[in-house]
Formats: C-alpha cells, structure tokens, sequence
C-alpha cells in the first residue's frame, strides 16, 4: 500500500507510513459521513426527511378538508332549521288570513325576490314568530317568493345559495358528490333541493 503523503510502499496491512509516520488512510470526517449516507439512502440528498414533510403535508391538506366539509354541514343543518321554522310560521299565518301574502287577489308570478325581507317581517313578526331570519349560516341573505294569482293555489318559496354562494343556474352541472354546495330549496313546506336530498327543479 502505497503512503499518499511520501508515495512509499508500506505492506498491506499498516496502518501508518514506515517512513513518514503519517497514517495511511485518513480517517472520514462527520461531513463525508454524511454525505456518504445521504446518498446511500432512497430518499435523495435529505434522507427520509422530504418523505416525512410531504406525507405532513397530505395529511394538513386531509385534516382541512374534512374540517371545512364538517363546517359547511352544520352549517347547512342551522340553514336547513332556520327555513323549517320559517317556513311553519308562514303556514301558520296562511292558516290565519288564506293568504300567503300581505294582499290577496292580485295577479302575481312565482319569482325568486317578488317577496322581500322587509315585506315578509311585517306579516310575521311578532305575532307568530319573535325573529325572522334574514342570512343563511353563510352569512347570505335568503330569498323569498310567493305566487298569490288564486287563492286556491298559492304557493311559497324560500331559499339559500348553500355553501358555494351561487344561485341556480350559475352553478356547475349536478354531480352526487358534490349536491352538498347546491341551493337549499322549500317550495310551500317541502324542500326541492336539499345536503339531505336533491330533486331536479
């Protein structure tokens, strides 16, 4: 083996130059050493740490996603009580007056906002609720409307974007996995759209 300080030929097994002293192989430094390992070790030049940041990674992202989809659910159930109990107070006023509006009579078309907020407080409130709602769980305003052509078909409406803020038919096409972002949707007492069901309109 040969000296690589004095090139002299030294037998195979020293360890140290029989001329100069100096040993024959320099021992590795903690740097080399980690070098040596980083690139003997699957995950690149920072060993299973890039796994461990990206697999920290997907789980953040899966953790956020179900909590915001556990958000928009209870969200959706207090949208979903909040138009219930709306909708038995205007039954309960139609049951009182035969009508679903302040007036009767009067050639109307069933529209989404023919019926204001404002229009829908004064016939209800106080005297058969405390508190009308105005904003979905969203913070969304609702829409109402009210079809008073014959007395013997009126009918109502009451309405929230859901979770997307869209309203038909400004959404994307229907699709099973996704209904939960659709329009939550009660025609007189009976929702059309729904998280808990949809009907096409």
């Amino acid at each position: 083996m040969n000296c690589p300080h004095c090139a002299h030929e030294n037998p195979q097994k020293s360890r140290f130059c029989n001329r100069c002293g100096k040993p024959l192989i320099a021992p590795p430094t903690v740097a080399s050493s980690l070098i040596v390992h980083r690139r003997d070790t699957p995950w690149g030049a920072y060993g299973g740490w890039g796994f461990l940041i990206l697999l920290s990674a997907l789980l953040t992202a899966a953790v956020l996603t179900n909590y915001l989809k556990g958000v928009d659910r209870r969200r959706a159930k207090r949208t979903l009580a909040d138009i219930k109990t709306m909708a038995v107070t205007w039954e309960t006023y139609y049951v009182d007056h035969k009508t679903y509006c302040l007036r009767d009579g009067t050639a109307g078309r069933f529209a989404w906002g023919n019926i204001s907020y404002d229009a829908l407080q004064r016939m209800l409130c106080p005297a058969y609720i405390r508190h009308l709602p105005a904003d979905d769980a969203w913070g969304r305003p609702y829409q109402f409307a009210v079809r008073y052509a014959d007395t013997g078909h009126q009918f109502y409406g009451i309405r929230s974007a859901g979770p997307d803020g869209l309203w038909a038919p400004d959404k994307k096409p229907f699709n099973a996995d996704q209904f939960q972002d659709y329009d939550i949707v009660l025609i007189t007492g009976a929702f059309l759209m729904s998280p808990e069901g949809y009907c096409p309109p």
